[in-house]
């Protein structure tokens, strides 16, 4: 699954401190709790106090030891060189400032720390997309990817990171039920309607 594999891709020390921006319910540490090393300091954060509530609930038997924040990733209220590792999980392409809050993760960073940063890309779902115009012509999905994405993330982390690299998660959605789509379909067009 994509929460044990993007775990996988973590290099961090066995004493290190992690500082997650955009954590939501916690989804990555709650589907590795029991692969998390006890030396690790980790601060899980989301701009939602609501989430940041469903984090500490999802994570109230994990027997590790958390600390949660309601923070602003455009502005960090940590002190410069505090964390070994941030994390951003599908939530760059979220912020109206996306260049602020990179200085702000560079700032927070050790000199030797690392930012692991998930996106999608611009072809994300496009079967779906596809779909729902079927019902909706006017449906623009925001997969994100205009601002933050595979496509461009190299490019737009270039100004504060040197030693870039892109890994990929393949994978796949096969549904075979067409009743399940078109009742999919027809909830975005109601949202859209509705909303």
């Amino acid at each position: 699954g994509w929460h044990p594999w993007v775990f996988d891709q973590l290099e961090i020390p066995p004493e290190g401190r992690i500082l997650e921006l955009g954590s939501g319910p916690a989804y990555l540490w709650v589907k590795n709790a029991d692969r998390i090393p006890a030396g690790w300091r980790l601060v899980l954060s989301d701009f939602s106090k609501g989430l940041i509530a469903d984090a500490r609930n999802s994570l109230s038997r994990a027997g590790c030891a958390f600390h949660f924040a309601t923070v602003d990733a455009q502005s960090i209220p940590f002190q410069d060189s505090t964390f070994d590792a941030v994390i951003a999980n599908h939530m760059l392409y979220h912020l109206p400032d996306l260049p602020a809050a990179l200085a702000e993760v560079h700032r927070v960073l050790v000199p030797s720390g690392v930012l692991y940063a998930t996106t999608n890309g611009k072809t994300h779902l496009q079967e779906l997309g596809d779909l729902v115009r079927g019902y909706d012509p006017t449906y623009r999905p925001h997969s994100g990817a205009a601002h933050f994405g595979l496509e461009d993330g190299r490019d737009r982390l270039s100004a504060w990171f040197t030693d870039i690299t892109l890994s990929r998660y393949d994978d796949a959605l096969e549904i075979t039920e067409a009743e399940v789509l078109r009742g999919w379909a027809m909830s975005w067009a109601t949202s859209i309607y509705q909303g």
